[in-house]
């Protein structure tokens, strides 16, 4: 069913290792046939590289969205991509424009006890 197709590939892509996340679906047999060949065609590489293409333009949302963030990958590029990775680990991507990312990531940062970081 292609909803569950766009579910895999939306979690494989924001994933760390969005190759392993498509080969375990494949494996799974709720899945049709053709399902699991279409996961299983998928080049590697296009996976990866859309997988980077993918968290960079969250990366952007957020630091585009909330100056706070903005500053402190400025400042600090190696704390923020600690923060950007569990906020990324901890919130699934649903937000499509800079500012509903950046008050996402904010809510995040003070709900989490971080606000202090940005």
């Amino acid at each position: 069913m292609l909803a569950d197709l766009q579910r895999i590939l939306s979690a494989a892509l924001y994933s760390e290792d969005p190759c392993a996340v498509l080969r375990s679906a494949a494996a799974d047999p709720h899945l049709s046939a053709e399902d699991r060949a279409y996961l299983t065609a998928m080049s590697a590489d296009g996976v990866r590289i859309a997988s980077l293409l993918v968290k960079k333009l969250r990366f952007q949302r957020i630091t585009g969205g909330d100056a706070g963030a903005k500053a402190l990958f400025d400042s600090d590029p190696a704390a923020f991509v600690l923060l950007f990775r569990q906020y990324a680990a901890d919130i699934p991507a649903s937000e499509m424009f800079p500012d509903a990312e950046g008050r996402r990531f904010r809510k995040w940062l003070n709900d989490t006890g971080r606000h202090h970081a940005c």
